[in-house]
């Protein structure tokens, strides 16, 4: 699995033009055996594999601060997967969280635990 923010996905893609979706797509055929995850800020989430292509949208919030932002989002997506959760859900858990985190100063204080999630 390769988890990238649109800056590393452009870099991989040989592409300076962000659009999500044509990016996934040649990312699939430079690598494809690989599942991607693609983060891409309050444009929310993307997920493309061999057999399924998949968005999530963030919720709209006031941002104060994008520090930990993605590594929230990483952190819960991969926890969701780890835990069980079909990539879908494990989005929308990585999403919330990051949601959060954002609406927070701080890297690691800006972190929510699992339960203000649920």
């Amino acid at each position: 699995m390769l988890c990238v923010n649109e800056v590393e996905a452009c870099a991989l893609a040989g592409t300076e033009t962000f659009e999500a979706d044509a990016v996934l797509t040649l990312l699939h055929e430079k690598y494809p055996q690989t599942r991607l995850l693609l983060t891409a800020g309050s444009a929310g989430s993307y997920y493309l594999d061999a057999e399924r292509r998949l968005f999530v949208p963030c919720e709209k919030v006031q941002a104060v601060d994008t520090t930990a932002a993605g590594d929230t989002y990483s952190g819960y997506f991969l926890a969701g997967l780890c835990s069980g959760s079909s990539v879908e859900d494990a989005m929308r858990l990585a999403t919330k969280a990051a949601g959060i985190a954002v609406q927070r100063k701080g890297a690691a204080a800006s972190i929510s635990e699992i339960k203000e999630l649920k």
